[in-house]
């Protein structure tokens, strides 16, 4: 038999829980061992068990994890067809998405700001800046904050202002009430301490400021769909826990925010994850890291695969309202 944690859950605080997925292998095999997976009872969100010391997380990451179009160096056969799949990726996926979030960003803001037009954000977790551009392009003044530091030490092909520091401390390099909007694309399921982060956001907004996160949800069609396949779930030991919808509205309203919504985050977004489960040795790290050619051909399957996903996603998501990633906006109360 298999024995419950008796850690608390990040959104709920419950202790009483279920084994969900167990013996998770990391899909990129960059950490070694099994971890599992347990359910909270109370509120259905997923824990990672044991959570990770804080001092280890930075040594989960492989060189090359999130995309960048600075990931082609090398020889100059494998660079030149790497920079052409990059920058089709790019134009196609990424910057679709980017533009998408950032543009919605921006109209929920002018829904209830009117009178400023360029507000001060800061988004948290920003890799080397690509979504930061897209935000930057709206006419937000944007900053940034990443925990990774070899990819702040490098200078930032944007120019962009990129911090290095860990989201769940209180000496962050910012006095209080600073921005009138934070971002947090795909960070809350990488952090141990989910309120630390919250406390963060709440401290460095303003009054009346805004929270914009993207997150898996545990709760939706798709991670029921894939199960322990679902690559959310094989990002074990990166991803340390995956909320319900339940858990987040709770935890957002418990450290202080109104106002809470989640609706479905990008369609192509869940595509491309819906692909990258069917096909998972073909990651950003297999590809652009390792560089194996069989990972090529299988991103460029996944690639062409995503007019049966996509539809997948849009059924799951806007018809059946169950989205795999939760677009959550919040207001400081």
């Amino acid at each position: 038999m298999v024995k419950s944690p008796a850690a608390e859950c990040l959104y709920c605080r419950s202790k009483t829980w279920k084994p969900l997925y167990l013996e998770v292998i990391d899909r990129l095999g960059f950490v070694s061992g099994t971890w599992d997976f347990f359910q909270c009872q109370t509120c259905q969100s997923a824990q990672l068990f044991p959570l990770p010391l804080q001092e280890k997380l930075a040594n989960f990451y492989p060189p090359v994890y999130s995309f960048s179009k600075q990931l082609t160096e090398g020889s100059q056969k494998k660079s030149m067809l790497l920079n052409t799949l990059s920058n089709l990726e790019y134009r196609c996926y990424y910057r679709p998405i980017y533009r998408s979030q950032a543009r919605r960003i921006k109209k929920t803001w002018k829904k209830n700001h009117k009178s400023n037009d360029n507000p001060r954000l800061l988004d948290m977790g920003c890799g080397r800046g690509l979504r930061m551009q897209a935000l930057s392009e709206e006419g937000f003044k944007v900053e940034g904050l990443d925990f990774q530091p070899h990819l702040t030490e490098q200078p930032s092909p944007l120019e962009l202002n990129i911090q290095y520091a860990d989201a769940t401390t209180t000496q962050l390099p910012w006095p209080d009430q600073t921005f009138d909007i934070i971002t947090a694309f795909f960070l809350l399921e990488h952090v141990p301490d989910v309120r630390a982060v919250l406390r963060s956001v709440r401290r460095l907004l303003k009054p009346g400021g805004l929270f914009f996160a993207t997150i898996p949800l545990i709760d939706s069609l798709q991670a029921k769909w894939w199960k322990d396949r679902w690559i959310h779930i094989t990002e074990a030991p990166r991803h340390l826990s995956l909320p319900s919808r339940k858990g987040l509205k709770l935890v957002c309203k418990t450290m202080g925010f109104q106002e809470t919504t989640i609706q479905a985050d990008s369609i192509l977004e869940e595509a491309g994850v819906a692909a990258s489960s069917l096909l998972p040795q073909a990651s950003i790290t297999d590809v652009y890291g390792n560089r194996k050619v069989t990972s090529l051909m299988r991103r460029l399957f996944g690639a062409s695969s995503l007019l049966i996903t996509f539809n997948f996603c849009f059924l799951t998501s806007i018809l059946f309202r169950s989205p795999g990633h939760g677009f959550l906006c919040t207001r400081k109360s």
